[in-house]
């Protein structure tokens, strides 16, 4: 994925939260539903997600390590529910490792 010129197709709302020992935590709202969407945003604007392999430059192929997982959480996903219609809410009790 990269960002292009040309009629805008991805929109997030990003908010800072915080900064902290030179990193800084951010409330990311995609408004769109595009694959790697909220990393190349962030990426774009100076501030790469923590352990991304993807962005801004791919990173060689390696084993996953648990110990440094990517920060990156949805807290809450909220959806209308294409079968029955109903609005569904989803909230995760996960933190970020800050």
């Amino acid at each position: 994925m990269k960002t292009v010129q040309g009629e805008i197709n991805a929109r997030s709302a990003i908010d800072l939260v915080e900064m902290k020992e030179g990193k800084a935590r951010f409330k990311l709202r995609p408004l769109t539903g595009k694959t790697h969407q909220l990393r190349l945003h962030m990426s774009g604007l100076g501030f790469g997600i923590l352990h991304n392999r993807y962005y801004p430059e791919l990173q060689p192929q390696s084993e996953v390590n648990f110990d440094t997982p990517l920060q990156l959480l949805a807290q809450m996903v909220r959806f209308k529910d294409p079968l029955t219609g109903k609005t569904r809410e989803h909230v995760s009790e996960r933190k970020l490792l800050w």
